[in-house]
């Protein structure tokens, strides 16, 4: 689950902001998020994205915001790893990777693939970083 600091967080907030406008503009409705009057997103395996999005198809994205500062953690590296796993539980896309966007200021996008590469996430075709001034 998001800790208190994070959801007080101004930065962290815009990010959650930017991550549900962008997964709008590539095709998703915002389901659940972090964010303003949304539904706070159910767990997956205890941890709770930031914000789920599902298209016209019924395909699932996941989107979390990390500030320069959360980057390097072990509670980060699970999300990261864990998210960018997930695939279609049922259905007609059932075993389809589902999209993982990650909301990041640009600053800090290189610690971000420095992270990446270090997980082994790096080459992952359904990881996306959406980055905001």
């Amino acid at each position: 689950m998001s800790s208190v600091k994070e959801a007080e967080n101004p930065e962290h907030t815009k990010l959650v902001k930017g991550l549900i406008e962008y997964l709008r503009q590539q095709g998703f409705e915002t389901v659940c998020a972090a964010y303003e009057s949304y539904t706070r997103c159910a767990a997956i395996q205890e941890r709770v994205p930031d914000v789920m999005g599902k298209n016209a198809q019924g395909l699932v994205a996941i989107g979390e915001a990390k500030t320069c500062d959360d980057l390097d953690n072990d509670r980060t590296n699970d999300r990261l790893k864990l998210f960018s796993s997930c695939a279609m539980g049922s259905g007609s896309l059932e075993g389809q990777i589902i999209p993982f966007y990650i909301g990041i200021p640009k600053d800090c996008v290189g610690q971000l693939k420095q992270r990446l590469t270090a997980l082994g996430i790096d080459r992952k075709l359904n990881v996306h970083i959406v980055h905001k001034k």
